[in-house]
């Protein structure tokens, strides 16, 4: 049950990378949407096809329909032609056409350098009420051109943007889809207090997401949220988790390199429909962004759980505690669209039962980055090995030892500003000195992620 809910948690996460809170934009000239945009549009002097620098001057002339036109016949014949392909994105950028996305993403990923085509791309998406890509686009305009006009309209813009962000104070994420789960965790005690059913079974997830931002400037940020997490079984029914959060969250910049973060949540969770435990957690942090080289957060939580006994689950609250958890991760910009990743954590499981008790190391590494087609993909690879402290008394003359592998890969395709599809895969192994423990689970999902 907790890996499924890591892995819709990782889907949201992935999703809120790309996706960013929108209202559906009216169609508009876009050289009017702006600080001299359209006065930024340079014809190229150095440009051997005719068709290409007639193409750019109805551009400037505003003619954009009949400029698409013109530079779709260049790449008729030349389908590799970058400059062609490129002014036809800043033609279909005039138009608000859908297309402009991936036609400037196409260029971008030709002349990841260029100022002018992020300076476009970053013009798409405010135009769609995308900030935070929007945004990002234009902080490269000006990494990469401090001193040309772009910069200077990439300011005014990020100024828009920050303008824009303080008046609107809410947001929405609603994810839902389907998973198969070859082996469901339904925690429990008896014979198999890890809850490992050995039973697989369809189900549905639906994950709605409400915040609101009680503080929002450039310097912080304070937003408070509800959510549901709610699994439908189609034969495991006893099973369908519904987990309810509250949570407070805030960031501050310390410096533009230093920010502090921590959250406080409430977490109440039903089984079946029936109480099975709820939850305090705090976690304060830090991150360290050193540029080039990337940044580094550093996490601590603190989490207290009160756990309820009812129907089979009659020694539940034997396992009421806290939990301490500390960690580390590190992420690395490889290029302009990818990003490696390592981390490092330990936590610790107090209770008031002995045999419930363990120490837990964790090792994790990972990969993300654009693919061709507007699609994001990640791969990550995982080990945790816990300890226990104590002999269960239903396992005598052995302190558990387990060892866990885990591999997960998800492939995001962005169908627009506002949806997303994903598809993830997830593959589990668990080793045991305890032959009882020693499980596989793969975990198939799909889900459809919306943010408003």
């Amino acid at each position: 049950m907790k890996l499924v809910s890591m892995l819709v948690l990782l889907s949201v996460s992935i999703a809120a990378t790309v996706c960013a809170a929108i209202e559906a934009p009216a169609a508009k000239d876009t050289a009017t949407a702006g600080p001299q945009e359209a006065a930024a549009l340079p014809v190229s002097q150095a440009s051997a096809n005719n068709e290409i620098a007639a193409g750019i001057a109805l551009i400037k002339k505003g003619n954009y329909g009949k400029a698409a036109t013109v530079l779709r016949e260049v790449l008729k014949t030349t389908p590799d032609n970058l400059e062609a392909n490129f002014y036809l994105g800043v033609a279909l950028n005039r138009l608000s056409e859908k297309e402009a996305e991936s036609v400037l993403k196409a260029s971008l990923m030709q002349m990841p350098d260029n100022a002018y085509v992020n300076f476009e791309l970053a013009l798409y998406y405010f135009n769609h009420n995308v900030d935070a890509e929007s945004g990002d686009y234009f902080e490269n305009v000006i990494a990469l051109s401090p001193a040309s006009d772009y910069a200077v309209q990439a300011r005014e813009y990020l100024k828009r943007i920050e303008e824009r962000g303080r008046q609107k104070r809410w947001e929405i994420n609603f994810l839902t889809g389907m998973q198969y789960d070859s082996n469901v965790i339904v925690i429990g005690d008896g014979p198999l207090p890890a809850g490992v059913s050995r039973k697989s079974d369809f189900n549905a997830v639906i994950n709605p997401k409400g915040s609101y931002f009680l503080i929002k400037d450039e310097e912080s940020e304070l937003v408070a949220s509800y959510s549901l997490y709610q699994t439908l079984h189609t034969s495991l029914t006893d099973f369908d988790v519904s987990q309810n959060i509250v949570d407070i969250s805030g960031v501050y910049a310390v410096s533009p390199k230093l920010k502090l973060k921590g959250s406080y949540s409430f977490e109440y969770l039903l089984l079946g429909g029936y109480q099975y435990d709820h939850a305090h957690v705090l976690a304060p942090g830090l991150v360290f962004d050193s540029g080039r080289w990337g940044s580094t957060v550093l996490d601590y939580k603190y989490r207290t759980t009160a756990y309820t006994n009812f129907g089979a689950f009659t020694t539940n609250t034997d396992r009421n505690g806290d939990n301490h958890y500390v960690g580390i991760t590190h992420t690395v910009p490889v290029g302009k669209s990818y990003y490696l990743w390592g981390g490092y954590s330990h936590d610790e499981d107090l209770t008031r039962t002995e045999f419930w008790n363990y120490h837990g190391d964790r090792v994790a590494v990972g990969f993300r980055g654009s693919l061709p087609y507007d699609t994001l993909g990640d791969i990550t690879g995982e080990f945790y090995n816990k300890q226990y402290a104590a002999v269960d008394p239903s396992f005598p003359g052995i302190t558990r030892d387990d060892q866990q592998f885990m591999a997960t890969l998800t492939l995001m395709k962005v169908l627009s500003p506002t949806f997303s599809l994903m598809a993830m895969e997830q593959y589990t192994r668990d080793i045991s000195n305890v032959g009882a423990f020693n499980t596989v689970r793969m975990v198939t999902s799909l889900f459809l992620n919306a943010r408003f």
